[in-house]
């Protein structure tokens, strides 16, 4: 899948008590655990930046995300800080991800404390594309022809298929915004860039809403796997956001900041 930016409309899940003047960006990462994840815990970690990771149980087990098989990822996924970091997994993802750690001898319970489960909670960007063929039946996520995407509007609907399930008692979220990418048109190649693009999707977000100002941003760990640049990179996207004065939250906490 290429890697996209989408502009989101999101049901509110509740009003934040937080100052109107507070700027927070949830750092999210998807497709994990991998042989990328390592560099983007350690730039999180040297930041002292929350991230949430979104698993795909067959990915710990996908060997073409890098040179790294199941033990490196599952050792990798232990990494993770539960007092720092959360993980959300889909219930047929917590099923795989048992067994990847059934076959390399580790005890589920000895993972547990670092997954919430995503039953109640709904990640949906602003249109489900990669989920249908085209209408000439190719498959999916061709950003040369959107007409040839089916449900093609879905994104005019958005926000109302966010509100029903709002209250279907679900937390709604989605992404703002994709690391060194810009939906459709190639990636962005510096953190400069990058937070270019932050204070855009701010200030439209102050414009249109008042504050606290809530930006969700996204990668996928197997951007990360080859060479120091790419960790580099997002360190220095760190730095500059917290100057910005940019707070680094988890998505366990969107609904009330």
């Amino acid at each position: 899948m290429k890697p996209f930016i989408a502009l989101l409309a999101l049901s509110l899940l509740g009003m934040a008590s937080a100052n109107d003047n507070q700027k927070f960006i949830y750092y999210t990462s998807d497709d994990g655990i991998n042989g990328g994840s390592p560099a983007i815990m350690d730039a999180a970690k040297e930041a002292g930046v929350k991230v949430t990771f979104f698993i795909n149980g067959d990915s710990i087990n996908a060997g073409q995300w890098g040179s790294s098989g199941a033990a490196d990822n599952i050792r990798y996924f232990l990494r993770i800080d539960p007092l720092d970091d959360i993980k959300y997994f889909g219930k047929s993802n917590v099923a795989v991800f048992a067994k990847v750690l059934q076959s390399v001898g580790l005890p589920f319970a000895q993972s547990r404390s670092i997954i919430t489960d995503m039953s109640k909670m709904v990640r949906m960007p602003f249109v489900n594309n990669w989920r249908v063929k085209m209408a000439n039946g190719q498959p999916p996520i061709d950003f040369t022809c959107r007409n040839c995407i089916v449900p093609y509007k879905s994104a005019e609907i958005a926000a109302d298929v966010a509100d029903a399930l709002f209250k279907g008692g679900k937390q709604v979220f989605g992404w703002d915004l994709e690391w060194r990418s810009v939906y459709g048109e190639g990636l962005i190649q510096t953190p400069e860039e990058m937070m270019e693009e932050v204070r855009k999707i701010s200030q439209g977000v102050k414009k249109a809403k008042g504050g606290p100002n809530k930006i969700v941003l996204l990668n996928h760990d197997h951007g990360f796997l080859y060479g120091d640049e790419p960790k580099k990179a997002l360190s220095r996207f760190f730095d500059m956001a917290k100057k910005e004065g940019y707070q680094f939250r988890s998505l366990s906490t969107f609904a009330t900041d």
